[in-house]
């Protein structure tokens, strides 16, 4: 991305990564009423603010939720066979 994020992709990441408001200000040091900026489109979020949350600090989570999606597949697989 080489552009700054949309409100729908920061609303849709922080989601996805299952982060409150609060904790995505609390990982970037930022108060929550400059993140409640970003998402309601008042202020555009700084391209290295989104990197750092969403492409640094948070990978560990995005795995780990990817990890979950794929065994709850196999496991539907699995429930199906039966």
């Amino acid at each position: 991305m080489s552009k700054n994020p949309t409100i729908e992709e920061i609303v849709k990441r922080r989601n996805f990564v299952r982060l409150t408001q609060v904790k995505c200000a609390e990982l970037l040091y930022i108060n929550v009423r400059a993140w409640q900026a970003y998402e309601s489109g008042e202020v555009k979020m700084p391209l290295r603010n989104w990197e750092e949350l969403f492409c640094i600090k948070t990978q560990k989570l995005v795995d780990d939720e990817l990890e979950r999606i794929e065994r709850l597949k196999k496991e539907r697989e699995v429930n199906q066979k039966i």
